[in-house]
């Protein structure tokens, strides 16, 4: 017998011949595995994927917890922070490439972390994800305006990043 995929395997009831014979034996499956090909030199390291990081900053758990997962089945690796303190303590300019916060936080604004980012790394862009946009934008690089879906904060990131190169 094979699995379809050509792979051939065997199927008994149990152990010894009284167990093949009896009907309520379990089953157990035998796959014939054949040995590994040595990988040529040129699939020993393969390429590693292309992965952008998000730091998302928002106060709210369950906007937080969903964008996360939102943003995460693209194929981005999302690092979350409840506040603007907390975020600026793990911001990495060689980590993440973009920044995508809330505004209206306790303690330090949005804009007010987007000031700082930008002082440490001018390069890293900065997406306002907010129900309440700043007058005063010259630190971000893109505002989106909520309530919205987040299929257009999905499409925003990827036009600020195709940007950036």
């Amino acid at each position: 017998m094979n699995d379809g995929a050509g792979r051939p395997f065997e199927v008994h009831r149990g152990r010894g011949r009284k167990a093949a014979q009896s009907a309520n034996a379990p089953l157990v499956v035998r796959e014939h595995v054949s040995p590994m090909p040595k990988p040529s030199p040129a699939s020993e390291n393969p390429p590693s994927p292309s992965i952008k990081t998000i730091l998302l900053v928002d106060d709210g758990d369950e906007t937080r917890v969903t964008t996360k997962w939102f943003l995460s089945n693209f194929g981005y690796a999302v690092e979350a922070a409840r506040n603007a303190e907390e975020a600026l303590a793990l911001f990495d300019p060689k980590t993440h490439d973009v920044v995508i916060t809330d505004n209206s936080m306790p303690g330090m604004t949005g804009v007010e972390m987007a000031h700082i980012i930008k002082l440490r790394a001018p390069a890293t862009p900065v997406l306002m994800y907010t129900g309440h946009a700043p007058d005063d934008r010259s630190c971000l690089d893109l505002v989106i305006q909520r309530p919205t879906h987040l299929l257009a904060l999905q499409e925003a990131l990827e036009k600020l990043l195709a940007g950036r190169g």
